[in-house]
């Protein structure tokens, strides 16, 4: 057999209503919620649809599962066995946007309880592969936008791309953090001991110097005429905290 490809994108059409219902059943859940807004928008598009008739199991306890479920319409109730015995109902599941089965995304592990319609229901359902594929092709592509942005950072007057090998570019990248800040927010404060390095990916970043510093050694507000200069995309500062 032939060895599996890069995960390749895939988009299940849906409505707005729909889309709106997995995003919000994603959104809280472990598995979704570190992921960006326009990653779990690709997740929810790979999402497919699934019907089930009244007492069919979806999933069955014991057996290895590989499918994440977001309930649209039906009814789902959970049962489990234990020690050997007969299965007993321990949830019920049926507001439109509820989930399960999410840990089959990450582990091949065999499934917890057995899940079994109540009612005719429609479930959206992203896979394994899906999942896992989504996000390696996501920290694939980021870690490529953040090594041709480190490549072209000069710090004393060398630049990394030029000191550095590819490898060690990657491993740097790989290393790399993405912080979102708002408006306003300081992100580094004159007189404080510094431990990052940042590069800006979008946005700007006003520089300010005070001249006076406070016996604190703390600057705590920034005034108009302390501004030095402004950084945009590409453009990197903090950089003595590597040093």
């Amino acid at each position: 057999s032939s060895a599996k490809g890069p995960y390749v994108k895939q988009t299940v059409p849906k409505d707005a209503q729909t889309t709106a219902m997995i995003m919000d059943a994603i959104k809280g859940n472990v598995l979704f919620k570190k992921l960006d807004r326009s990653l779990r928008l690709e997740m929810v598009e790979a999402f497919h649809a699934q019907s089930a008739r009244v007492n069919e199991k979806i999933i069955k306890q014991g057996e290895n599962g590989d499918v994440f479920y977001v309930l649209e319409s039906g009814a789902v109730d959970i049962m489990v066995a234990l020690g050997g015995g007969e299965p007993t109902t321990v949830g019920a599941l049926n507001t439109p946007g509820s989930a399960f089965g999410e840990l089959a995304l990450m582990y091949g592990t065999p499934r917890a309880a057995t899940c079994v319609c109540t009612a005719d229901t429609k479930l959206w359902c992203i896979d394994r592969t899906a999942y896992r594929g989504i996000v390696a092709n996501s920290n694939k592509s980021k870690i490529d936008m953040y090594v041709k942005l480190l490549r072209d950072i000069t710090i004393n007057d060398k630049r990394l791309g030029d000191v550095m090998t590819s490898s060690d570019l990657v491993k740097l990248a790989e290393g790399c953090e993405r912080e979102v800040h708002q408006p306003g927010d300081i992100i580094i404060r004159q007189g404080e001991i510094g431990d990052y390095f940042y590069v800006i990916e979008k946005g700007e970043v006003d520089v300010h110097v005070e001249n006076a510093m406070p016996a604190s050694g703390r600057v705590s507000v920034v005034t108009g005429n302390s501004k030095v200069s402004s950084l945009g995309p590409g453009a990197s500062f903090g950089e003595k905290a590597l040093i």
